[in-house]
């Protein structure tokens, strides 16, 4: 819940001529939660590895999907 989401456009050095806008985190911020997925290159950019997120992002669905069916249940015994 701690990572935002933001808009960026790469800077003139990192961008290999890409100036579409793009989405994601703030690697420091990430590096707070999940500092495991943050690398940081030779001149010291940070950069989030976005593929081992994903467990990550499965595991809170399904967390999110198990608190739905519990109440789901509990508003079902409060009907009857």
């Amino acid at each position: 819940m701690s990572l935002e989401m933001v808009s960026f456009l790469w800077n003139e050095e990192k961008s290999n001529g890409d100036n579409r806008k793009h989405f994601g985190q703030i690697a420091q911020d990430a590096e707070t939660v999940i500092s495991e997925l943050v690398v940081t290159d030779a001149d010291g950019y940070k950069a989030i590895n976005y593929i081992e997120l994903i467990p990550f992002l499965v595991r809170g669905m399904q967390e999110q999907q198990q608190l739905i069916e519990q109440l789901q249940t509990e508003l079902e015994s409060l009907k009857n």
